[in-house]
């Protein structure tokens, strides 16, 4: 299930209340598109980023690529 894969708790620190952050809230993703099995680009895309639109969350995608 995607609230599984994503708790909303890493956006702010232990004890602290997301809407006590201030605005606007900025995240920093890596995606590993190979990861898992391999959907982990498309569950962004389809969910996470729509999640964090909603949430006022200035997110920024780093897309790892193999060495």
């Amino acid at each position: 299930m995607l609230s599984d894969l994503l708790h909303l708790s890493f956006l702010s620190p232990p004890g602290v209340l997301l809407s006590s952050l201030p605005r606007p809230c900025r995240l920093m993703l890596f995606v590993n598109p190979q990861s898992g099995k391999g959907h982990a680009l498309t569950l962004y895309n389809s969910h996470i980023q729509r999640m964090l639109n909603e949430a006022g969350v200035i997110p920024t995608l780093i897309i790892t690529e193999t060495v």
